[in-house]
């Protein structure tokens, strides 16, 4: 056979192999790639639900302090109503004691 023949048929394939494997290699890389940027986008978008799940959690509990304070102040104006009631009532029952008085010395 001729040499420039049998080089032709070694040189053909390992062309067509170098090819092949440039190919898949191509192919192998750029599925890396795109899985990497899945990946990348993935954990971005968790990140970005994380940080907005924390400034939920802040905003809670801005509002739970800002309603802790209301049923405060609620608590302390219900608080001076129950001494005024009771000073009222305190009131009445003297006046109730010193009538009494009155009308037992008026009656002796």
């Amino acid at each position: 056979m001729d040499p420039l023949a049998q080089v032709a048929l070694i040189g053909v394939p390992t062309s067509l192999l170098a090819i092949g494997g440039s190919v898949f290699s191509t192919i192998v890389n750029s599925k890396k790639e795109r899985v990497g940027a899945a990946e990348n986008a993935l954990e971005k978008a968790l990140r970005e639900r994380l940080l907005l799940r924390d400034e939920t959690i802040a905003e809670l509990r801005t509002d739970l302090a800002e309603r802790d304070k209301d049923v405060a102040d609620r608590d302390a104006v219900i608080e001076e109503r129950d001494v005024a009631i009771a000073a009222r009532d305190a009131l009445i029952e003297e006046y109730r004691r010193d009538k009494g008085r009155e009308a037992a010395d008026g009656t002796r």
